[in-house]
């Protein structure tokens, strides 16, 4: 059986004012982390 990894969903992804999409979660341990698309960052 594999190990499963929980994530707790803070603030669904939503469009942002600076024109990109971002959204909070917290990690099994409790840290928050962010994940954040800007369509207008470059690629490197």
């Amino acid at each position: 059986m594999e190990p499963r990894i929980s994530f707790i969903t803070l603030k669904p992804a939503r469009r942002a004012d600076w024109g990109g999409y971002s959204g909070y979660f917290a990690d099994p341990d409790g840290f928050l982390c962010e994940v954040a698309w800007n369509p207008h960052f470059p690629h490197v």
